[in-house]
């Protein structure tokens, strides 16, 4: 009997690899769950996410690209907002953090305890996965 929960178990873990689309029917997933690797193809500005394209709008997109460059280690509130919103932005940090949100909402399995960006107190965020670039060839 305990040796069929497990199976049951991992079956179930398996499943969980696919995103799941928003209910206002707009298409857009809203979660990737079982996050291993992000790829992003900057000429086309589209995200990759654990095999299933994941829509972001432009800030999003930036905003993690951002956090990219950063990859391991973790990025500050300042370059951030200064890679996003540009050299004037320092007093928008509640920006940052409406988009970070943004951003957990999209990608995260469980936004409200993030694993793939974290908050890291009073220094920044640190994106957990590895991230790949694709679409460097000029497309016709």
């Amino acid at each position: 009997m305990e040796t069929e929960v497990r199976g049951a178990n991992r079956q179930t873990a398996g499943a969980s690899s696919v995103a799941e689309t928003s209910s206002s029917g707009s298409g857009w997933p809203c979660r990737v769950k079982a996050m291993n690797e992000i790829t992003l193809n900057k000429p086309q500005r589209m995200v990759t996410a654990s095999g299933q394209t994941v829509r972001l709008s432009p800030l999003e997109f930036d905003l993690l690209e951002a956090l990219a460059t950063g990859f391991p280690g973790v990025v500050g509130y300042r370059r951030l907002l200064e890679s996003v919103w540009g050299t004037q932005a320092s007093a928008k940090l509640n920006y940052l953090k409406l988009y970070i949100h943004y951003l957990r909402s999209r990608l995260e399995e469980n936004p409200s305890s993030p694993r793939l960006i974290v908050t890291e107190r009073s220094r920044g965020y640190r994106l957990t996965a590895p991230v790949t670039y694709t679409g460097s060839e000029r497309v016709a």
